[in-house]
């Protein structure tokens, strides 16, 4: 069996590389208000004009605002800059497919046939085309992609990004799953033994190249940044089948088609290279791909070969709880009227996809462990294994048993919806706690974050009835004399009062300064929380304590691991929140709750042993 790596913008993304349409307009902007600063025509208080603007001298303009106060000499510049909202190259595409079907529109109406507008368009889409390139080379050396020798060549640097290389390579060789039912993955090194990997690279950088390890082909379909004669950049739209597309065929003037993928593609041999790996099965795997329309003639011949195509499935993005739906249905598009049922057979459930890993999410740490960076966990290292723990309170003796990570912030509605698609929070806010969540909410929440970063889940539920695998590497709640530990600052402690301070306005929403105090002194009406301002507040306001943990005293309460009883009935919560006095924010302070109670004031952060 054959596999195919379908590469996108997003695998440059994941990669930290700023390649993005957003990030490419905004370079683009910065350097031509530099450009325009050091013109000659500036310079000696002229007007400035060039291919994509003008601009009236004005003594003191404002740079920052340049796309605002200009004329636009480029109409397509125009609406790029107004429509640059996403992270994809499509959209560039998309835009100049719909100016050309404006062009279309008007030259119909025109009784003399002239094809100055749309000349027009494909002059300022080369141009941008020229930007763009320029954007990528720039991007690619300053991330050190790209190294240049000292006789002025590029040489890949193969160092780039190590550790996410590690975990990418594992899926393009190894991966399998030993259980289709399960997150579980089996790496199985005998398993492309007889079969051939392809890259097929719709990007014009070099990041594929760090995968091929000369057991992977590399099809640059779209051409590459640095081979203008061998392989030059493909930019233009590739739905040869859409209404729009065969009304513009039928124009038969050549300027109308002179971006169409299909007709640039046999400059080179890459689709005709493509064609015949199709000839053998395989199955696709969707790195960071879009799968838009911009593509959809090549994508439905991929997807929609019923004799050799035996699977697709999709690595998603996992900060987006929308991004498996969204490249789900762009995948089922591609699919003619009479072979969507075959959709069906060839694309895998969700269950048996994981998020694409990336930069932003993947560090390795101590041998081949993952660190989740979006929840950003500080190390707490403890004197020595197994070390005894006496709590503050109850003076009872704990073991914590090894240093462990602590996310350095109370877990936020947008973390949790990410993860869960559920927004439970009485107080509403993409970066308050969320709160409204049982202790079952939130260890549910750790074995699903789990799931998504290939971590054991370190929960086993039955109903009620809760077990933990120990020895699992997964995300969980703090043990109690962990919490404990890292709040009083850990090997830092300057032993305060409350975490990071013995002024508790300075570290803590609380009683005092969450509008409660206010409320309960005038009416004692819960219902008037918004009317005095008592809510929960952004996590990371305050200052953090010893180990840079913010809010372990006040805003909300924190689950923990433990019993609070001896008879079992109720969990630990530490830390107090806005709905209370100093006393219980103090970091010796305890209380507890059922594990299924939800309140407004409680909610949890994360712990992970690495």
């Amino acid at each position: 069996m054959n596999r195919i790596i379908l590469i996108g913008n997003g695998f440059d993304l994941a990669h930290g590389l700023k390649t993005g349409y957003k990030d490419f307009i905004d370079w683009f902007w910065n350097r031509r208000a530099e450009d325009v600063q050091k013109s000659e025509e500036w310079r000696t208080n002229k007007n400035f004009s060039d291919k994509f603007i003008s601009v009236t001298y004005k003594k003191n303009f404002d740079f920052s605002k340049l796309k605002d106060h200009c004329t636009y000499n480029s109409h397509f510049l125009e609406r790029l800059t107004k429509e640059s909202a996403d992270n994809y190259w499509y959209d560039i595409e998309a835009i100049y497919f719909q100016r050309l079907k404006e062009c279309k529109e008007n030259f119909d109406k025109k009784k003399e046939r002239h094809l100055a507008e749309v000349m027009k368009l494909n002059f300022d889409l080369d141009q941008i085309k020229n930007e763009l390139i320029e954007y990528l080379i720039c991007e690619t050396e300053e991330k050190k992609l790209i190294e240049i020798e000292k006789d002025g060549t590029h040489k890949l640097n193969n160092d780039f990004e190590k550790d996410l290389q590690s975990q990418i390579k594992k899926i393009i060789f190894d991966f399998d799953y030993k259980n289709k039912d399960t997150q579980d993955i089996d790496y199985k090194e005998e398993k492309f033994k007889n079969g051939k990997i392809l890259l097929l690279n719709f990007n014009y950088t070099k990041t594929a190249e760090l995968y091929s390890e000369g057991k992977a082909i590399i099809n640059y379909i779209h051409g590459e940044l640095d081979h203008k004669q061998n392989n030059p950049i493909i930019f233009g739209y590739g739905d040869e089948k859409s209404d729009d597309s065969i009304a513009i065929e039928k124009l038969e003037e050549h300027e109308f088609l002179k971006n169409v993928k299909s007709l640039n593609y046999n400059i080179t041999h890459n689709y005709t290279d493509l064609e015949s790996f199709l000839q053998e099965p395989y199955e696709v795997f969707v790195f960071g791909h879009s799968c838009a329309n911009c593509d959809r003639t090549l994508l439905n011949m991929l997807f929609d070969n019923d004799q050799n195509c035996t699977s697709i499935r999709i690595f998603y993005h996992s900060e987006d709880p929308e991004s498996f739906k969204k490249l789900h249905t762009n995948i089922y598009l591609k699919f003619n009227a009479e072979t969507k049922s075959r959709f069906r057979k060839v694309i895998k459930c969700k269950i048996d996809s994981i998020p694409l890993p990336s930069k932003k999410i993947v560090k390795i740490i101590e041998g081949n462990q993952q660190y989740i960076l979006d929840y950003l966990l500080e190390k707490v290292q403890i004197p020595n294994e197994n070390y005894e723990y006496t709590l503050l309170e109850n003076s009872k003796k704990r073991i914590i048993k090894k240093s462990f990570y602590i996310s350095k912030y109370q877990v936020t509605q947008k973390q949790y919806e990410n993860i869960t698609g559920k927004k439970p929070s009485y107080f509403k806010g993409a970066d308050l706690p969320v709160e409204l969540v049982s202790w079952f909410d939130a260890i549910e929440f750790c074995n699903e974050l789990s799931a998504r970063h290939q971590l054991g889940k370190y929960y086993n539920r039955n109903g009620d009835i809760v077990t933990f695998n120990t020895s699992a590497n997964g995300f969980r709640l703090p043990t109690e004399a962990e919490w404990e530990y890292a709040a009083r600052g850990g090997n830092l402690s300057e032993n305060f009062e409350y975490s990071g301070s013995n002024q508790i306005k300075d570290v803590a929403w609380y009683y005092e300064n969450s509008g409660i105090k206010e409320l309960k002194e005038k009416d004692w009406d819960y219902n008037n929380l918004e009317k005095y301002k008592c809510r929960t507040h952004e996590v990371g306001q305050l200052k953090p304590n010893e180990l840079g943990l913010y809010d372990m005293s006040g805003n909300v309460w924190e689950w923990c691991e433990d019993w609070y009883d001896n008879e079992k009935t109720y969990r630990v919560l530490r830390g107090g929140s806005w709905n209370d006095d100093a006393e219980h924010c103090r970091v010796s302070d305890r209380n507890g709750l059922h594990p299924a109670d939800r309140y407004s004031f409680v909610g949890f952060r994360l712990v992970c042993s690495l």
